[in-house]
């Protein structure tokens, strides 16, 4: 699992050496979140999900959904987590989430973050301006959270493969399914 671009090319040569090969590129992980749930458990399972690591994992959740009368609770409590998390060094204890890899990929996942911001979505939680002091040379961005992203935009439907994650409200677990 990867981007699309590095499945090609791990299929291209896997394939040529005749050996079977299932690649997998752009995973977009929705994760749902039903009015009976314990709260507490399903906000730290997301939040873990979506930022641990900088949301630079491949199964990283990027859409977390609320059905009916949980979508309000459980936004709540995202965005209160969420604005709790630590930016800093990685081998700091008290740190939640580290640089991204690269100053290419920091630009990548403020491009998603920008095309979010200009329509296809509603920015909730900016987090393209981060920074930490005394580690000003870091490839930063902060958690971000977005609201009502259709889900035929890019934002919407291409994995960001960064701290950026969408919160949506559907009526029934059916329309979530």
């Amino acid at each position: 699992v990867g981007s699309s671009e590095v499945a090609r090319i791990v299929y291209r040569r896997a394939s040529a050496t005749g050996k079977r090969v299932q690649a997998l590129g752009g995973a977009k992980n929705h994760l749902i979140v039903l009015p009976d749930a314990d709260m507490d458990a399903a906000v730290d399972a997301c939040v873990a999900s979506a930022f641990g690591s900088s949301g630079q994992r491949c199964l990283a959740g990027s859409v977390f959904t609320g059905v009916g009368d949980a979508y309000e609770p459980f936004r709540e409590r995202v965005l209160d987590a969420v604005k709790e998390l630590r930016l800093g060094d990685g081998l700091d204890p008290a740190t939640h989430m580290g640089p991204v890899i690269s100053a290419a990929h920091r630009d990548r996942v403020r491009a998603f973050i920008d095309a979010g911001a200009s329509g296809q979505g509603t920015l909730v939680l900016d987090g393209r301006d981060a920074t930490v002091p005394g580690l000003e040379g870091g490839h930063w961005v902060g958690p971000t959270v977005f609201e009502d992203v259709a889900m035929d935009t890019p934002l919407g439907s291409e994995e960001v493969f960064g701290p950026v994650v969408a919160l949506s409200r559907l009526d029934t677990v059916d329309q979530a399914v």
